[in-house]
């Protein structure tokens, strides 16, 4: 069973300054989204705001599908797959970050009714990363 201790140092481990070595927290960065949604889901959790932590994991979880059409585009250009290198860390935390979370969420039971159906069934790796 998932407990809060993983949770929290996966959380830990995806805001330190070595994961995220690009600007990700400047707005114009392609994914500023994406680690606005971990960010909130970890604000949220640790308030104890359950429901809402399973709408910033959906979003996550979109953004990431997202993230995954502009990469398969045959159109992707040499920044784009250099942007995702430098990124494989921060992809891969983010995605044991948000399966951790799932499970602690749903092991839990802490989610109502209404939570249980926005959490995605199933989350999503960056392709060609993970």
């Amino acid at each position: 069973m998932t407990n809060i201790d993983n949770v929290l140092q996966l959380a830990i481990r995806i805001n330190r300054k070595e994961t995220t070595i690009v600007p990700i927290l400047q707005r114009n960065h392609g994914y500023y989204a994406l680690a606005t949604y971990i960010n909130h889901s970890i604000a949220l959790l640790i308030s104890e705001s359950y429901d809402n932590v399973a709408l910033f994991v959906d979003r996550a979880n979109r953004e990431i599908s997202q993230i995954n059409d502009l990469l398969v585009n045959p159109n992707k250009d040499a920044q784009s797959s250099k942007r995702l290198a430098e990124m494989k860390l921060y992809f891969d935390l983010c995605f044991e970050y948000l399966t951790e979370l799932k499970e602690y969420l749903t092991e839990g039971d802490l989610l109502t009714v209404q939570g249980s159906r926005v959490l995605p069934r199933e989350i999503e790796r960056v392709a060609g990363c993970c």
